[in-house]
């Protein structure tokens, strides 16, 4: 399996970004404020994929922080027990 350099997944996912914000295959094009594509460490060995933002996340232009963080938080402490 080849490897990809840094740089190759960071053009990669720039170019993945873009065909996100700028998608208008559905109706979540015309009421969203913001197509959120995600942060963090691009070599992660963990990602995490939301099905989609709530208010608090579209607004903010991030995932994760609505009543969602406070789930997920509550989930990460207890698998890491």
């Amino acid at each position: 399996m080849k490897q990809f350099s840094l740089i190759e997944k960071q053009e990669s996912l720039d170019v993945l970004n873009y065909q996100i914000r700028a998608c208008e295959n559905c109706s979540l094009s015309a009421t969203r404020k913001h197509a959120l594509t995600g942060e963090g460490n691009i070599d992660a060995h963990i990602m995490f994929v939301a099905l989609s933002p709530g208010v608090k996340e579209n607004s903010e232009n991030r995932m994760f922080i609505g009543p969602s963080e406070q789930i997920l938080n509550k989930l990460l402490q207890a698998a890491g027990k």
